[in-house]
């Protein structure tokens, strides 16, 4: 809760009411030790609280994340199997082969039905059966048919420009029989992932081929269910659970969710009275917090993902390479011996054997160095996934975010907005609208570049630019509705110095943004706008006594999935226990 409350445990007398508010909105705390310094989080809304004490994430199982979908449901795993997808799944009753004749006859013409009937009568045939001009709806009811068909072997169909073509696979070839998605609900099959103590990058990649418990929705192209379901048994032992899956008719994509509901045990509270601990939470649902990126963005390392993505930026791809490979401190043995024999030795296949399967930077830079230059710096960078890459840029414009937004709180405190700083555009036709009311140009989204800059579930009309305030309309607004920009090309920035610190920040680290995307193998530094300040407005807490210090406090979702009992209050216990969601 590091910029939520002050951190000073000491019992010091406070104001009450509306004094207190008024005061505490325009102060700011600035002593906040390191890692969160290095990460530009450096100011703090309430300052005069007296803090407490106490053990965060002691187990996984006592932070749990929750993401909160566009529907403004909170994403919960709630049963591991699939069976009522599988019996989605199930195919059809065949047809007779007259049966399937006639109905082909009825889609496609007599000539095509009886060129096809031919040729299935021929298997490893080199003959093909075309169908000059198709459309979408044609060919979803001919696959539909083809399902029905009976065969032990299935030819494959191929379309191009409406041409639907029909042949036997060749010996290299064979036919890959995919579900009827459109039937099932969509291309997209989606499925809510329970993970434990792993991030999200490495849990897609496990699934694919110490933190928290998180819950979140993932999708998957054109996938069927059976090859997650037999996976289960091997996610299981890296700490992923999947569940829930459905098929539905678009992808989720970065930026897809409302938001997040975390539940947080804080165990071996001390240093304030459950009165005054209650107080202090009501204080921060009263007055929000600031909206900083937390150091889950920029890694649990020594060496934060910001600072390799600085250097990428800069082009300096030697020393992007070496953040990620040298050796640093804090790490744990098998890591410092494989660091350790790279910077000694610059033995490939010995580092490689030595780094666990976890490093997975780390893994993928070496593969490029033992079949290519060991100094090819640029295309060992630039061979790193895409999300990787995506990661390392978006981080260094979250440092860039808090570095500017505590300067700001530091400066000009957090009570009202200022002139230049920025909002976002109301969407026209909203009662948001009234609120400044922008000349009608401003009013209406230019929605082609919306629906560019938008993409999986987002609609492109919530898309919103950002407009600078002015001496005219800034008492039209609050510090609710402030905004500030992550750092991009084809930003806007605030018109004050703000503005200004953010050019100075750029520049103090060497790097000049382009009006056009920066882009490496794919990923790109899109720009964005984050609100400044957040509320924890479905706030709840509870005090619990325990005894045990590793005793299970709450239910994790998987608990619940697999019918774990609840654990209960103790009131003959006097260790005391927050749980707050």
């Amino acid at each position: 809760m590091g910029n939520i409350v002050s951190r000073s445990a000491s019992q010091t007398s406070r104001k009450r009411g509306a004094d207190a508010l008024e005061s505490t909105a325009k102060r700011a705390r600035t002593d906040t030790p390191d890692p969160e310094t290095k990460v530009g989080i450096t100011a703090f809304v309430n300052p005069d609280l007296p803090g407490f004490r106490g053990i965060i994430k002691n187990r996984y199982q006592d932070f749990l994340v929750h993401e909160v979908d566009l529907d403004n449901q909170v994403v919960h795993l709630t049963q591991l199997g699939a069976d009522e997808l599988l019996q989605k799944s199930l195919k059809p009753a065949p047809l007779s082969p007259a049966e399937f004749d006639r109905n082909m006859e009825s889609l496609m013409g007599p000539e095509f039905a009886q060129q096809l009937r031919s040729l299935l009568s021929k298997e490893a045939s080199e003959d093909k059966v075309d169908h000059p001009a198709t459309s979408k709806e044609q060919r979803t009811s001919f696959y539909q048919l083809f399902e029905r068909s009976g065969l032990s072997q299935r030819p494959l169909a191929d379309c191009h420009q409406g041409k639907l073509s029909v042949r036997w696979p060749k010996d290299t070839e064979t036919a890959t029989e995919l579900p009827n998605f459109a039937a099932l609900g969509g291309n997209y099959l989606q499925y809510h992932v329970f993970k434990s103590g792993l991030d999200t990058m490495r849990a897609a990649n496990e699934i694919a081929h110490a933190r928290a418990c998180t819950v979140q929705a993932m999708t998957s192209f054109k996938a069927r269910v059976e090859p997650f379901l037999a996976a289960q048994e091997a996610l299981a032992e890296r700490g992923i659970y999947l569940g829930d899956f459905k098929y539905v008719p678009r992808g989720l994509t970065l930026g897809d969710l409302k938001g997040n509901r975390f539940s947080i045990v804080l165990r071996d509270v001390s240093g304030a009275t459950e009165e005054e601990i209650s107080y202090s939470l009501e204080q921060l649902k009263a007055n929000g917090f600031l909206n900083y990126f937390g150091m889950q963005r920029f890694g649990l390392s020594v060496i934060g993902s910001h600072e390799v993505g600085k250097e990428i930026l800069k082009g300096n791809y030697e020393e992007a390479v070496g953040l990620i490979l040298n050796p640093r401190p804090g790490d744990n043995e098998r890591f410092q011996q494989a660091r350790q024999c790279w910077a000694e030795t610059k033995d490939v296949d010995a580092a490689l054997e030595l780094f666990p399967g976890s490093a997975q930077a780390e893994k993928r830079i070496l593969r490029h160095f033992k079949y290519n230059d060991v100094d090819d710096y640029a295309g060992a960078i630039k061979s790193l996934p895409r999300q990787m890459l995506n990661m390392y840029l978006h981080a260094y414009q979250s440092y860039v975010w808090n570095k500017v937004v505590s300067e700001r709180v530091k400066r000009f405190g957090i009570s009202k907005p200022m002139v230049g700083d920025l909002v976002l555009e109301p969407l026209a036709g909203t009662a948001e609208a009234a609120k400044g009311e922008p000349s009608d140009d401003k009013k209406k989204l230019n929605k082609k570049e919306a629906k560019k800059a938008t993409s999986g579930r987002r609609e492109p009309a919530q898309k919103r630019k950002a407009m600078a305030l002015t001496a005219d309309n800034v008492d039209d607004f609050t510090i609710e509705d402030v905004v500030y920009p992550l750092p991009c090309g084809q930003t806007k920035y605030p018109k004050n110095e703000l503005g200004q610190l953010y050019q100075d920040l750029l520049a103090e680290d060497g790097i000049a943004l382009q009006p056009t995307t920066k882009s490496l193998r794919g990923a790109q530094m899109n720009g964005d706008y984050r609100k400044m300040m957040a509320y924890a407005r479905d706030l709840t807490w509870d005090f619990i006594h325990y005894n045990d210090p590793l005793v299970r406090l709450f239910n994790t979702d998987l608990d619940n999935a697999r019918g774990e009992p609840e654990t209960g209050d103790d009131p003959s216990k006097f260790i005391p226990f927050i749980e707050i969601q």
